[in-house]
This record gives C-alpha cells, sequence and structure tokens, in this order.
C-alpha cells in the first residue's frame, strides 16, 4: 500500500517498534555492504574529445529527451582536458570551471560540478586531468550556452 515507484518498499509496523527496526536494519546493512559499494559509479555512455563539442551537438542531444527516470541524459568522458585558470568554488561546494583541450585552446567549455569543489587545487595546477558530465544549455542574460555538467573528475 505504500510507495508510488518501481524503488519504493513500504511497511507498517507499530511506533514503538520503530527503534528496534531502525537498529536492526542498520545492523544487517552493516554486515551485509562492501566498500566498493560506498563508491558511487558513474556510467558513461561515450568516449568524447572536448573539443569536438559544439551546440549543434547540443541541438541533436535534445531530440532524445525530456531526460528524467527511464531516460538519463547521456555521460560522456573526455581524457586530457586543462581547467585554463578561471576555476573558484561557488554556492556551497560547486566546482566552476572552463574546461579547454590543450590542441585547441581557443575552444572553452564552461562547466559546474555540483558538489565538486574538493577538486579545485587539483584541477588549478595546469595538467590534464579527465572527467565525465552531460551536456547541458545554459541561459543567462538572454544568452544561451553550452555548458557541462560535471559528474565526476579523474586528477
Amino acid at each position: 500500500q505504500f510507495g508510488g515507484h518501481k524503488y519504493a518498499a513500504g511497511l507498517t509496523m507499530e511506533k514503538e517498534n520503530v527503534g528496534k527496526f531502525v537498529d536492526r536494519f542498520e545492523k544487517e546493512v552493516s554486515a551485509r555492504i562492501t566498500e566498493e559499494m560506498l563508491v558511487p559509479e558513474v556510467e558513461i555512455d561515450l568516449e568524447l574529445p572536448i573539443a569536438s563539442i559544439e551546440m549543434d551537438l547540443l541541438t541533436e542531444l535534445k531530440k532524445f529527451g525530456p531526460f528524467g527516470p527511464g531516460n538519463m541524459a547521456p555521460v560522456f568522458l573526455s581524457k586530457g582536458v586543462v581547467e585554463r585558470g578561471w576555476a573558484r568554488v561557488v554556492g556551497e561546494n560547486h566546482l566552476k570551471c572552463d574546461l579547454i583541450d590543450p590542441k585547441f585552446p581557443a575552444r572553452i567549455y564552461p562547466a559546474i560540478g555540483f558538489n565538486l569543489g574538493e577538486y579545485l587545487a587539483q584541477i588549478s595546477n595546469k595538467k590534464e586531468f579527465n572527467v565525465c558530465y552531460t551536456i547541458e544549455e545554459n541561459e543567462w542574460n538572454g544568452k544561451v550556452t553550452l555548458q557541462l555538467n560535471l559528474k565526476d573528475v579523474r586528477v
């Protein structure tokens, strides 16, 4: 009788049993969970040289939308990117940066990495690193641009 989607679970119990349930549940999870299970995984759909991203690609990707549960936005991997020197942490812990391919430094790709602020020092050293991301449209002051939504960074 509870839930609402395929990942939901529900049960009924007396209020006085909630504490016991929580304790037992935590014990069961602790006994079964492994360190590997605690590391989030990002499923990558395609490796893509960052310099090949253009507005036409975003236009084509939008034809596969709308994106959400059951139809997730594709995640791309680009290797050997460099931050061009403007990286900063914004908000609570969000990494805001501009990425380039060192072979094509004139092509600049603005990126935001929600809750990835801890990577600021590691990417600010002009060394190459890898990123995985979704490609999004960013509209600001009436101007529409590409933006990469970073999912993870590997230095």
